[in-house]
């Protein structure tokens, strides 16, 4: 029409003018869209969700909550004289209330470098190896931390150790003797109703 002095060169400019401001703001609306796809920036799983369909979100805000179950890590709160007995990489069991039966191997990944002065504890992270993906963040349960291990240790009942004076000993029937001996030995306590004459302990 321009071309043809349909229109005056005004009008034409005019609407030259609205057609690049119309397209700079449709490049603009098509830019904010690919800004729509969210990406998470590790692998795992949807476990919460806090916005709708149709809902405004503005930079910054939380979209969901991505959890990772390839490692779980287990929090422990420990008193601090069982500090001289952690150390970082010793080998952990944890057992789940939910799971009963089921064990999960892991090791003590992480010592806090302070103790909490008003409860005077130390924060120990263990992390917990599950393949299965059977355990879930959230689980109650209790984790066994082995402090050493001796092989061939063995386990007796509590009540057939004697503590007498400062000394810990049992008492040995012998096949070739008539006589019941008395043997001193070390005793290291473990949980439930056994305990071991070596020097395996365990920490619940």
């Amino acid at each position: 029409m321009y071309e043809k002095q349909l229109v005056s060169s005004d009008t034409y400019d005019r609407a030259r003018s609205d057609y690049q401001a119309q397209t700079v703001t449709t490049d603009l609306a098509r830019l904010e869209l690919t800004y729509a796809t969210i990406h998470s920036p590790i692998a795992g799983w949807v476990s919460s969700r806090y916005v709708k369909a149709g809902n405004m979100v503005r930079p910054n805000d939380a979209t969901f909550q991505i959890t990772n179950l390839s490692a779980l890590r287990a929090v422990l709160h420990l008193p601090e004289r069982e500090l001289s007995k952690l150390t970082v990489g010793q080998p952990a069991t944890l057992h789940l209330d939910a799971l009963p039966g089921q064990t999960f191997e892991g090791e003590v990944s992480l010592l806090s470098p302070v103790v909490d002065p008003e409860t005077g504890t130390l924060r120990v992270t263990v992390t917990i190896r599950d393949p299965s993906r059977t355990a879930r963040p959230g689980m109650f349960g209790r984790v066994t931390i082995q402090h050493d291990r001796c092989e061939g240790a063995l386990l007796i009942p509590k009540d057939a150790v004697v503590e007498e004076d400062d000394e810990t000993a049992v008492f040995v029937v012998r096949d070739t003797s008539p006589f019941v001996d008395r043997s001193p030995t070390d005793k290291a306590t473990l949980p439930g109703s056994k305990c071991s004459t070596a020097c395996r302990t365990e920490t619940e």
